[in-house]
């Protein structure tokens, strides 16, 4: 099977870059075996997400084990956190301030207008510090999503539902992870160097998961709709005036798993990544048809347009029809409009999903 073949590829490839690492005696050497390792790791959790979204193979338990290896046992990611923050919070309701934390990385970064308001001081008046902040900061992204995952799988166990068995499946590959990754080297290597490195990794893979993920639906060109918007209009026009799709060649098809088809992936989130592409033009033809949003952008084109909404914040949009365009015209560009509340009475916050 393809997929299975290709998450192969990626684990042989994490796992000897890590070998080169440690073995080799040459430092250029040494730091590419780091660097492929990483991007075979980043290939591990596009396809655990893929796997997340029951869309690698037909039997659902498959599809869970698949989940569970790629996410907590190699990359720590709790998938209790994965499944409420991504399949339950962020795909309905992407880019929708007050709902998706996803665009909400407060108290440290302002993603819209309303955020960056919020926070006044040297934000508004050096914009500019918050997008250097953000090249310091990038590497802890890793570290921020397992932290994340912790403190939610600690609340699910609490109080864990229908699916007793999950979160207890998922703390046991958490905690086999830090026996695999840091408490069996520190067997044969010092714990310091072991904890660094281990740390190191993080930080790349965290930048790797970043410039995969943001394309998205960072860029200004992807709207940050009101709360309000949470289920207005229609699903699509919903999905295609958030998302953004990126370009690459095929290296880069084997490492995103579909992200980079992020329009497509948000309109049929269950299909397999492997029909995206083919899927893509007519999906794109069918929203110029309807008016629907759909825009795409060379991957380094939407990295950077991904930082300068850390330097320039987006409007937040309060009537999502605005962005529909005439059949076979371009739509229109997010725009601010008339200013709301975050979260106005009546409309339900994340946690209630």
């Amino acid at each position: 099977m393809p997929v299975l073949l290709a998450w192969s590829l990626h684990l042989t490839l994490g796992m000897t870059g890590i070998a080169a690492f440690v073995l080799l005696p040459s430092l250029p050497l040494r730091i590419i075996g780091l660097l492929l390792s990483c991007v075979g790791f980043t290939g591990i959790a596009t396809l655990g997400h893929v796997a997340s979204h029951n869309a690698t193979f037909r039997s659902p338990l498959a599809n869970r084990v698949l989940f569970y290896l790629s996410f907590p046992l190699l990359l720590q990611v709790s998938c209790s956190y994965w499944r409420y923050s991504h399949l339950i919070v962020h795909h309905p309701s992407p880019n929708v301030t007050g709902v998706d934390d996803d665009c909400d990385l407060r108290p440290v970064f302002a993603l819209n207008q309303a955020h960056l308001s919020a926070f006044a001081g040297w934000r508004e008046r050096w914009p500019l510090l918050q997008g250097l902040l953000l090249l310091l900061l990038l590497p802890l992204n890793g570290l921020n999503i397992i932290r994340q995952g912790w403190v939610r799988l600690f609340k699910v166990l609490r109080n864990p539902g229908r699916n007793r068995l999950a979160p207890w499946a998922d703390l046991g590959c958490m905690v086999l992870h830090l026996a695999l990754w840091l408490a069996l080297p520190m067997l044969f290597f010092r714990p310091l160097d072991v904890v660094l490195f281990y740390t190191l990794r993080l930080a790349l893979i965290g930048c790797g998961t970043f410039a995969v993920l943001a394309p998205g639906h960072y860029p200004a060109e992807a709207a940050c709709l009101a709360p309000s918007q949470r289920l207005s209009a229609d699903f699509y026009l919903r999905q295609g005036a958030t998302t953004v799709n990126f370009r690459t060649g095929f290296l880069g098809r084997f490492v995103c798993s579909g992200l980079e088809y992020q329009i497509e992936h948000h309109f049929f989130p269950s299909l397999s990544h492997v029909h995206l592409r083919t899927l893509q033009p007519m999906v794109e033809a069918w929203c110029k048809d309807n008016g629907i949003p759909y825009r795409t952008f060379g991957w380094g084109e939407a990295i950077w347009k991904s930082w300068l909404t850390f330097v320039t914040p987006k409007a937040i949009v309060s009537d999502v029809e605005t962005l529909r365009g005439a059949p076979g015209v371009d739509p229109p560009l997010p725009q601010a409009s008339d200013e709301e509340p975050l979260v106005p009475p009546g409309v339900p916050n994340a946690e209630c999903s």
